[in-house]
C-alpha cells in the first residue's frame, strides 16, 4: 500500500494528537501550557492539509474547531498582562 504525501501528513497530525494526550496524562505537560496547545493546533492543521485529498466534512470541522480553541488559548495565555491572574479552571455553581 502506498501512503500519499497528504496521508503521511495527516498521519503525523495523528501522532501529534496522541502524543499531546499521552503528555497530559502522564504528567508531562499541563493543559494550559503554550506547548500542549500549540501541539494540538499543528496536529489540527496538518489533519486539516491532509483533508484536502478526502474530504470529510465531519472531521474538516472538528480540526477548523480545534485550531480555532487553540488560538483562544495561545491568546489567554500571552495577552494577559504579566501579574495579573488567569483563571485556569471554570467557576463551580453551587446551590
Amino acid at each position: 500500500m502506498d501512503i500519499t504525501p497528504l496521508a503521511m501528513i495527516g498521519s503525523i497530525g495523528t501522532a501529534l494528537y496522541i502524543c499531546s494526550y499521552l503528555l497530559i496524562n502522564t504528567g508531562k505537560l499541563s493543559g494550559d501550557s503554550p506547548r500542549y496547545i500549540v501541539m494540538n493546533m499543528v496536529a489540527a492543521l496538518l489533519v486539516l492539509i491532509s483533508l484536502s485529498e478526502s474530504f470529510n466534512l465531519p472531521s474538516f470541522m472538528i480540526q477548523v474547531f480545534w485550531v480555532g480553541i487553540s488560538v483562544i488559548g495561545l491568546s489567554r495565555y500571552y495577552l494577559v498582562s504579566p501579574g495579573a491572574e488567569v483563571t485556569r479552571k471554570a467557576p463551580v455553581n453551587r446551590p
